[in-house]
């Protein structure tokens, strides 16, 4: 269950990190041979200082625009290449965070070259949510368990308890309070109550 629920957390964060690298990238134009971002993306993540969410966009070697978050620092993933699916890798952020890094470059027919666009979350992220659901499973295997151990016991002491009568007669019996054991009981031990009478008859 955790490990599935890690996989499922995990292709969401990548989703998120997947749609702000999209969004980067519609907002990208060439403006006189100058790459410009006709917008930014408005998660307000983006914006507190070192937040563990960045986004960077180079042309070449040189930034063209980052994050207000990244206070200047530059993100230490490389591009996957012109023509290359997005790229997904984790990296060490400038807080020495464990970081996973969304890259991918992007062609425009303006462009003299290819632009990489980089978006990153902290890993804390998906581990926080995993540690959550752990904590709320064990809670609730627990609550099971025990709910499963009181039925097992009301269970058990149901099913004993045509033997406990059945013992209650064979003491009348014993005692001479009664000759035979009533043959109405318990649909469970009539076999044996048939046999223990037959056992009584060959004793007289």
């Amino acid at each position: 269950l955790i490990a599935l629920f890690r996989g499922q957390i995990q292709r969401h964060f990548d989703q998120t990190l997947i749609g702000h690298l999209e969004e980067l990238a519609s907002a990208a134009e060439v403006d006189n041979g100058t790459l410009k971002l006709t917008w930014e993306p408005a998660d307000p993540r983006f914006r507190p200082p070192l937040s563990g969410w960045y986004w960077e966009v180079r042309s070449g070697a040189t930034t063209v625009k980052r994050s207000s978050s990244l206070l200047g620092y530059n993100l230490t993933a490389t591009s996957p290449g012109p023509g290359q699916p997005h790229l997904f890798k984790n990296v060490s952020g400038p807080d020495n965070a464990s970081l996973r890094v969304i890259a991918q470059d992007i062609i425009l027919p303006e462009a003299e070259q290819p632009f990489t666009v980089f978006v990153a979350g902290p890993c804390s992220v998906v581990q926080r949510d995993v540690l959550t659901f752990m904590g709320q499973l064990a809670i609730a295997l627990v609550v099971l368990a025990l709910t499963l151990a009181a039925l097992i016991v009301t269970q058990v002491t149901y099913g004993l308890r045509p033997l406990g009568i059945l013992h209650a007669a064979l003491a009348e019996v014993r005692d001479g309070r009664r000759q035979r054991l009533e043959t109405s009981g318990p649909a469970e031990v009539a076999p044996l109550i048939e046999e223990l009478n037959g056992v009584l008859d060959e004793r007289d």
